[in-house]
């Protein structure tokens, strides 16, 4: 995890990696999709991986 200025201005964000902010989004469109994968498989951990994939082939 990295704490530095951000792209315009003085605020600071923190980043981390893919599989920590599909953890933790609040973005609805993101976990509704997790929440699919979710229902389909049972698998959380497979479902996250899933979902990063599709972020990455964008």
């Amino acid at each position: 995890m990295d704490i530095k200025p951000g792209e315009f201005g003085s605020i600071y964000g923190i980043e981390v990696s893919m599989y920590e902010y599909i953890c933790y989004t609040t973005v609805r469109q993101e976990k509704e999709a997790l929440g699919v994968y979710i229902r389909h498989d049972m698998d959380s951990d497979w479902a996250r991986r899933k979902v990063i994939r599709g972020f990455l082939s964008v």
